[in-house]
Parts: C-alpha cells; structure tokens; sequence
C-alpha cells in the first residue's frame, strides 16, 4: 500500500511539472506575439519617417499627397511628410530669393516657414528663423524704415534664445539641488554653455543693427553684454566680434581712440590664444583681427585728419601723425598675410587691395615699386579690372549620386574659396533630365561670398535618382547664354 501511493503521488506530480511547463509555454508564446505587434507598431512609422527624411535628403521632394502604399493607421505621418515638403521647399526658395536679391520674395518664404514653425510649436526654430529675418531685413527695409522691423524681428532671436537660457539655468539649479547624477549635470551643463553662445552671438548682431540704426547707447549696451557673455563660455570669436562691432560703434561716432583699444584689444586676445593653442580657429581669429586694426587706421587716417574719406594723391611727409596711422595700416596689413599661408582668399584679397589703394594713392613712385612688390608676393590676386567671369556646366542626373557629386562639389568650393577673388564672376547652371539656374551670374563680394558657399553645398541633394540626362540639350542652352552675354572673356 505504501509503494502504491508513492507511485500515484509521482504520477501526480509529473503530470503537475507538464501542466506548468505548457502554461509557461504558452505565456511567452503570447507574450512574445503581443510584443512583436507592439513593436511594429512602433517601429513603423518610424521606419515611414525615416523613409521620408532620407527622400528629402535625395531631393526627392515632389509632394504628391498621401502615399497610397502606407496605411490609414499612420495618416499623422502622411501629414507629417507633407509639412517637411512644404518646409524644405519655403526654405529652399527663401535661400535662393535672398541670394538673387529678392529678399521681398525671401521673406514671403521665410513667413511661410514661421507659420509652419508656429504650428508645430518648434520654439528653438523659431529663434533661428527670427535671426535671419532679421539680416534679410537690414538688406531689404533697412533705411526705409529706420531698420524697425530687422530690429524687432532680432529682439525676437534675442528673446527666444534667453527663454532657453533662463529655463536651462533653473533646470540645472533644481537639478544640483536634489543631487542629480553627474551625467544630468553635464548633459544640462553643455546646453547651457550652447544656448549661452547662441544668446551672445545674436546681440552680437542685434547691436550691430542698432549701430547702423544710429542708436549708439543701446548698440554699445547690448555689445558689452554679448563680449561678456562669450567670455563666460571662452568664445574667443565671438568675443573678437564683440569688441569689432563695439569699434565699429565708435568709429561711427569719430571717437577713433576708443575704437582703437578694440580693435587692438581683439588682437591682443587673439595672439595670446593663438600662443596657446595654434589651430586653424585660432590663426583665423589673429589675420580676422590683425586686418581690422589695419583698415581701422587707414580710415582713421582718412577721416581724422583730412575730414572726409578722400585725402590728396601726394600725402606730404611733414605730415607726421598722418604718415605713422598710414605705416600702422601698412604693419597690420602685412602682418595678416604673412602670420601663415593658410588664409582665407576673402581675407587675403581684402589687404591687398587696400595695400595696392595705399601705395597707389599716398607714396607716388616709392608707392608704385612697393606694388609691384606685392604682385610678385601675391599672383594670385589679380588687380581689379582683370576679373575672371566663369561659367560652371554641373551634371547632377542619377550616375553623378554619391562620392561623384560630393567630389563635384568640393572642387567647386576648393575653387571659390582659394582661386576666385573679389568683383570675380560666377555663374553654375545644373542638368539631368532638366536645366537649370543655381546661380545667376552673380559677382563675389564679402558680402555674397557665404551664400554662394550655402548654394554649392546643395548641390548633392539636387542630384536626381532616375531619369535621362539631356547633355546636349544642357550645352546647346548654355553655348547660347554665353554667346549672348557681354564680352569676349568667358570661360
């Protein structure tokens, strides 16, 4: 009796073992098919949004409303496609109005986006959006109106990116004060040092408008307060910027001593960082300085003593004052072209031209030889007059994706950048299975150098993924613009 119920309770119990072991069976069977249609359910419409930023990136931007081939469940993401075009394609032609010059047709495109932006809440956008309105409006409306409306349309930059500061200030306190972990610290800590910067930067130009606005008070106010912003975050450019724009303040306003300390201030700065730290950055900020203070004393030279922007053609020697601000000039100058022959072509252009006016205009034949000097240091900047005026012809159908036009581009930027000058012509026309105008024939300047820099760098996303390449097509066209365009040195 006793072996027989020990015989039926281990029966019992390995029937109980199976009973369990299937229901545990079946628990993560269904646990595991309720967590892979979760997941797809996230994972989704991700992969959709995913597909759609990457169309764009390729330029595939054509909005041809809702995509039949994702499903009703994911219509939010069919209308967020939607808005990304609509975006992309208002940025895209504000970029291109502004650069030819339309800046009433930028800013009606530059609205376009603010109303998206507004809608979709995206504050830090906004701030973004507020700054470059703001310097398309000194461009467009500046003196009509007394730069009202860059100015309010810059206060608004400024005030969006303080909210951001003030909120991650708190953030951070709160954070310290209950003994966050150090990897909250720091992650709150960066983007206060990069909200920080932005804010200085922006009344860095805020003040600078309100200089040309003529309201030297509260253009020196918010310029003392962007140099000490950026000295708390050790933006040396920055800080550089600030104390440029504060001379330029002065300079405005003829106190030409108090410019001077700026300016020789920033390149004081910038040679002692660079004496610590030499990199591109660095170098960069000493030639951007040293050149400053140069064309600070050939203007103050200019205007202190003979009242005007116009001096004689023979400057007198006995003139003693006059002849050291112009030898300061001269320092500086050279000094800029010769720290490095990394320089920037826009930098180096700017010194030899002045240098070429000075020796030209204030030291007769001395002056000449001194000139002739300089074109045998200097080749390659040509005199002005002697301009280049190129055509770019650039392939950008199916076979160029890829390294092809990222090598296209950057051969185009080499040659911008290091060979073309200032009062250069530039013109770049694309063609695939259409032809078009990137640039117009547009002349470089300081001033226009950096957007046709922007327009060159879209030159991979303008790429088409299928289609014919009309090449013929494309050169006969170009062949008659050249034809019908003025002069005979084209390239």
């Amino acid at each position: 009796p006793v072996d027989a119920l020990e015989s039926d309770t281990d029966a019992a119990m390995t029937i109980l073992i199976v009973i369990v072991v299937l229901v545990l069976a079946l628990i993560i069977i269904v646990g595991t098919f309720f967590a892979v249609r979760t997941s797809r359910k996230i994972t989704e419409p991700v992969e959709v949004f995913n597909k759609i930023l990457n169309d764009i990136a390729e330029q595939n931007e054509d909005d041809t409303g809702a995509n039949p081939s994702i499903n009703h469940e994911y219509r939010d993401i069919n209308n967020l496609q939607h808005k990304i075009h609509n975006l992309f394609l208002a940025v895209k032609f504000s970029t291109d109005s502004y650069f030819k010059g339309d800046y009433h047709k930028a800013i009606e495109c530059l609205q376009e986006v603010e109303e998206m932006f507004t809608v979709i809440n995206q504050k830090r956008a906004l701030g973004v959006l507020y700054n470059n309105k703001g310097n398309i409006l000194r461009r467009a409306e500046g003196k009509d109106d007394g730069f009202a409306s860059a100015l309010k349309s810059l206060k608004e930059s400024v005030d969006n990116i303080s909210d951001f500061v003030q909120s991650t200030e708190s953030d951070l306190s709160v954070a310290q004060e209950e003994g966050a972990n150090e990897t909250k610290i720091t992650e709150l800590s960066d983007f206060l040092t990069l909200f920080r910067g932005t804010l200085a930067s922006r009344l860095s130009n805020y003040g600078d408008c309100l200089r040309e606005a003529k309201q030297y008070e509260e253009s020196l106010d918010i310029l003392v307060r962007s140099y000490d912003i950026n000295s708390s975050v050790d933006n040396l450019k920055g800080m550089i910027q600030a104390l440029g724009n504060k001379g330029l303040v002065f300079v405005d306003l003829e106190n030409f001593h108090e410019a001077e300390s700026c300016f020789t201030a920033a390149l004081d700065m910038a040679n002692n960082q660079f004496a610590i730290k030499k990199d591109e950055d660095t170098l960069f900020s000493v030639q951007q300085a040293s050149m400053n203070l140069g064309l600070f004393y050939y203007k103050f030279a200019k205007h202190s003593f003979f009242g005007s922007e116009d001096m004689p053609n023979n400057l007198k020697s006995q003139d003693v004052e006059s002849q050291r601000l112009l030898e300061l000039a001269l320092h500086n100058l050279y000094l800029t072209l010769i720290v490095s022959d990394r320089i920037p072509m826009n930098v180096k252009q700017t010194c030899v031209f002045t240098l070429r006016e000075i020796y030209g205009k204030y030291h007769g034949d001395v002056g000449a030889t001194a000139s002739n000097k300089l074109d045998q240091m200097f080749p390659d900047v040509g005199k002005s007059g002697n301009n280049l005026n190129i055509n770019f012809l650039i392939d950008v159908s199916p076979s160029m994706s890829g390294s092809r036009i990222k090598s296209c581009e950057q051969t185009l930027l080499n040659i911008v950048n290091n060979k073309m000058q200032n009062c250069d012509m530039i013109t770049v026309n694309t063609f695939a299975h259409e032809y078009e105008h990137l640039i117009p024939p547009t002349s470089l300047t300081n001033a226009n150098r950096g957007e046709v820099i922007s327009l060159l760098q879209t030159l991979r996303l303008r790429t088409d993924k299928e289609g014919n390449t009309y090449f013929y097509n494309a050169l006969s066209r170009m062949a008659n613009e050249l034809a019908a365009a003025n002069g005979t040195d084209t390239v």
